[in-house]
């Protein structure tokens, strides 16, 4: 990640230190202050932290260098800077588009080590109108449900979901009989949010009680927003090509024609 951030900001052999630290000055005080902030929120796991300073510093200088190359555009063509921003990118699509690819997997990566880092698993086994609290959440089991399909027999149960008091959602985790199985087949169920990822894994019912196995993981739009981001960016700097320069068309010709 380091490098994707640093090899933008030193060009081969002007790489002066004073240059670079002007353009790493301002990126690195948002990482830092992003770090510390998640710090004070109690995260104290060193490769997390380590993650989010290093994507933030990424993101920041990508985005600080795109930034001031408009402004610098804007400038000369005496235009609104937001206008110059998406000249900027067409002009030099190669370039750019890897570099916002850049900020797709800085993206994804801070996903990966949030949900690898935070992420939660445990296995209950509940009751009819039971309930149990696990990652801020509360599971309660509502009913077993079945049902007869043509290729298979469905053994399910309703559990709700709920945070502070507010129901979220009710899911329906499954297992699914084959006639040429001898082992049931698990369908788990999943509830998406912003804040995560939440999953309920059936692997037992009967006698009036279900065992589930499950598992919390923060922040997985994360994940899906790096990925889509760096794969568009790159499709991007593939298709769309570089304009052509306009010929520089000498003053005697000009005033010949």
């Amino acid at each position: 990640l380091l490098a994707m951030g640093l090899g933008p900001i030193t060009p081969y052999r002007q790489a002066r230190a004073s240059v670079v630290w002007e353009r790493i000055r301002t990126p690195l005080r948002v990482a830092l202050a992003a770090g510390a902030g998640i710090v004070l929120l109690g995260e104290r796991t060193g490769y997390l932290v380590l993650g989010i300073v290093a994507g933030t510093f990424v993101i920041g200088v990508i985005v600080r260098q795109l930034w001031v190359t408009a402004r610098q555009a804007a400038v000369k063509q005496g235009q609104p800077v937001w206008r110059s921003l998406g000249k900027t990118v067409r002009r030099d699509p190669r370039y750019w588009g890897g570099q916002i690819s850049h900020i797709g997997v800085a993206i994804l990566a801070m996903g990966i080590a949030i949900s690898a880092n935070q992420g939660m698993e445990t296995q209950v086994t509940l009751e009819p109108g039971q309930t149990v609290e696990f990652a801020g959440h509360e599971l309660t089991y509502l009913e077993d449900f079945s049902r007869q399909e043509p290729n298979r027999t469905v053994l399910g149960a309703r559990v709700e979901v709920t945070r502070d008091g507010s129901a979220l959602a009710v899911l329906e985790p499954r297992l699914n009989q084959y006639a040429r199985s001898a082992q049931p087949v698990a369908t788990p169920a999943v509830d998406t949010s912003l804040r995560g990822d939440f999953y309920l894994s059936l692997t037992g019912i009967g006698g009036g009680r279900i065992s589930l196995d499950v598992f919390w993981f923060p922040f997985v739009w994360m994940i899906w927003l790096g990925g889509l981001l760096a794969a568009a960016a790159g499709m991007f700097s593939l298709v769309v090509r570089k304009p052509a320069r306009q010929p520089v068309v000498p003053e005697e010709a000009a005033e010949i024609v």
